[in-house]
């Protein structure tokens, strides 16, 4: 990229994301990089790359989420997001669970303890469990911990490996789970 060329940088960056949707680097719906990234790429000010992806986005190759990102176009190709860091963590306990590592009735380990083992933020952590609780694998006492109330183990019938019928172990009660 030179600085000194007759196009601005700003139409340099926008032709290189351009190339890369062209050339098939970046698919209809793929998430770009953030501004900040973009900007951290490419060696330039975040208002550069602002500049890029406006031209892009009038070009109709990009659009826009506010507080999501940018996305290449067209708008109706369904979004392609990388998998967020709670989600991987809470597939992880769910196998983990199921391993019966985690029985039911056990309590997990802290969240201090949980992410420092995942290397994230308490907050991660948080979220993941909060993902946990709302498909039903764990139940949270306030001041206590969190508990594991279920766990799905495949019966002898040959569709529950593919989303078929499993058998639900029989989940405790919150006031048993509380000495």
């Amino acid at each position: 990229m030179s600085r000194h060329g007759p196009r601005g940088i700003y139409r340099q960056i926008a032709g290189l994301i351009k190339a890369e949707v062209v050339e098939g680097r970046l698919q209809p719906g793929e998430l770009l990089p953030s501004e900040i990234e973009l900007a951290r790429m490419h060696g330039v000010s975040r208002m550069t790359v602002r500049s890029a992806l406006t031209l892009l986005r009038d070009e109709g190759i990009i659009y826009t989420v506010r507080a999501e990102g940018s996305y290449v176009g067209p708008r109706e190709a369904p979004k392609v997001r990388p998998q967020r860091k709670y989600d991987l963590i809470a597939g992880d306990i769910m196998d983990r669970i199921r391993a019966a590592h985690f029985p039911p009735g056990t309590a997990l380990p802290p969240e201090i303890r949980l992410a420092a083992e995942y290397g994230v933020a308490r907050d991660t952590i948080r979220a993941a469990i909060a993902l946990l609780r709302h498909h039903g694998w764990v139940h949270t006492i306030p001041a206590r911990a969190t508990y594991v109330i279920a766990y799905v183990t495949p019966t002898a019938h040959p569709q529950a490996d593919r989303g078929g019928p499993a058998h639900i172990v029989p989940l405790p009660r919150a006031r048993d789970m509380i000495s």
